[in-house]
């Protein structure tokens, strides 16, 4: 009897050892759960008042100030098979003339055009922040697809997303940060 017990013991034992083994970052299975699918922006500042919609009132709620905002997702594909993938659409500035203008031209059209990078991205050690690999070969215009300065996961595993962005405004052209959170709607992507 004490050697069955002990037995038991002991594998138990190993197969505690061996689930613990595994890092949090590595269980794929549960990030697919916990993280993949398509996320809505709740809240996106910048890192001051601007005019992006140029009707004469600054501010730092990009969901006021950028047409549509709202409507572009962030995805975050996971698959048992590749690297992960992380999606950020974004709604960027084109103008009429298809030349930037140097400053302020209360008769330019600005125009905003759903665009989407896909860039190959992995957890930290411990799920708290999703590193993003670089650009290979690097992107030619990086002033629409711009590269994020940080990706983490917040509390209800929300998503924040800081980027550096240069908009037209009213003042003219104005680089700034924008901090973007994302919260999961859907697992289907």
């Amino acid at each position: 009897m004490k050697f069955r017990s002990y037995l038991v013991s002991l594998i138990s034992l190993i197969t505690a050892c061996s689930k613990s083994t595994i890092k949090p970052n590595e269980d794929v299975k549960a990030l697919i759960e916990r993280f993949h699918g398509k996320y809505k922006p709740v809240s996106s500042t910048s890192s001051e008042a601007i005019d992006v919609n140029l009707d004469g009132t600054s501010s730092a709620n990009m969901l006021d100030e950028i047409p549509n905002l709202a409507d572009n997702n962030l995805e975050l594909l996971i698959d048992t098979k590749g690297p992960f993938l992380l999606v950020q659409s974004w709604p960027e500035q084109y103008f009429a003339t298809h030349e930037e203008p140097s400053s302020y031209d209360p008769a330019l059209i600005v125009n905003y055009v759903h665009q989407a990078k896909v860039r190959t991205s992995t957890f930290d050690e411990d799920i708290r922040q999703i590193h993003v690999d670089p650009d290979i070969p690097p992107v030619v215009d990086s002033n629409h697809f711009t590269f994020p300065k940080a990706v983490t996961v917040e509390a209800g595993d929300r998503i924040q997303v800081v980027s550096p962005k240069r908009l037209y405004t009213r003042a003219g052209w104005k680089k700034v940060e924008i901090t973007t959170v994302y919260q999961r709607y859907t697992k289907v992507t």
